[in-house]
């Protein structure tokens, strides 16, 4: 969980420096992913539109496909970011602390890196979306309604809606899953099936909290 949220700190480093000195070959990259993730989505075999049922309950079925995808997502990350992922970190750190050892070069090779990994993730989610038979718009119910059965809830967009933040010089995002859902609010049934889950979730929260 700590490894996509230093990327977050990197993503928004590269971002803030390609706003405030040079566009590319900084942000764009990140730009990119927003683009290209708005494609891949087009990808998904099932493009029907989701109603949530009236009673907001989640079914067991859509549980155990939330939870393949998920587990299809981490085997993915971690031969994605295995090799790469010692320089990713160096470079975040750096960028964190305002160290100015990275040169052009390497920063728009490090925020490459980053585009394409994200990008190779993504497209294993569309992947696996299709095996399980999840349209964008179930999955992302799916995911929300998960978390707030734990008390927990998502930023909204997911790192389209981050990445924009980032590369545009906008306001602070959040680097967490807030904890602040009203247990009132979620559905009984929903937190008695999820409990069980909870620390599962937690585990997995760094690709939910990147919408993935």
């Amino acid at each position: 969980m700590r490894k996509l949220f230093v990327l977050l700190l990197l993503i928004g480093g590269l971002g803030w420096l390609g706003y405030s000195y040079v566009y590319q070959p900084y942000a764009a990259p990140f730009v990119e992913v927003t683009e290209t993730w708005s494609a891949l989505n087009e990808r998904v075999e099932d493009q029907s539109a989701f109603e949530p049922p009236p009673d907001s309950v989640l079914t067991e079925e859509q549980i155990a496909r939330y939870q393949q995808v998920q587990q299809e997502l981490r085997t993915e990350v971690r031969g994605v970011w295995g090799e790469t992922w010692s320089a990713l970190r160096g470079a975040a750190q750096q960028v964190q602390s305002g160290e100015t050892r990275l040169g052009s070069a390497e920063l728009a090779a490090v925020a490459r890196q980053a585009r394409d990994g994200l990008v190779q993730v993504k497209q294993a989610q569309v992947a696996a979306l299709n095996r399980q038979g999840f349209s964008v718009e179930e999955y992302a119910w799916v995911q929300r309604e998960m978390y707030r059965s734990v008390g927990m809830s998502l930023p909204d967009g997911g790192i389209t809606d981050l990445l924009r933040q980032f590369t545009g010089g906008g306001a602070q995002t959040p680097t967490e899953i807030a904890e602040d859902v009203d247990p009132d609010e979620v559905p009984s049934a929903n937190r008695e099936r999820v409990q069980r889950h909870a620390e599962w979730l937690k585990e997995h929260a760094d690709l939910a909290f990147l919408g993935l």
